[in-house]
């Protein structure tokens, strides 16, 4: 005689379902994972960038007389002080 319970009868008695990937399910997983290494292109797109910018740029940054800054907004300048006159005047006050 079989002494078995009837729970354990029962999980025989179960289908088992082998697991397979819809094609849907496939498309999804290859696009994470494309998307997962597209992440690190990032960084080698930004320092081509930048390369392309420091290299093929026509204009020398730093090179604007400071005289030319000095000008007036009326007179395409940026309207800033001369260090040189304000110090002198700065110190023409004490004397």
């Amino acid at each position: 005689m079989r002494t078995t319970s009837s729970f354990e009868e029962e999980d025989e008695q179960l289908p088992l379902y082998e697991m397979q990937m819809g094609d849907m399910a496939k498309k999804e997983r290859a696009r994470l994972k494309l998307a997962e290494n597209a992440v690190h292109l990032i960084p080698l797109v930004l320092l081509f960038c930048a390369f392309i910018l420091w290299f093929f740029s026509t204009t020398p940054l730093g090179y604007v007389l400071w005289n030319e800054i000095c000008k007036d907004k009326n007179e395409c300048g940026l309207d800033f002080k001369d260090i040189g006159l304000w110090n002198l005047s700065a110190i023409s006050k004490h004397v």
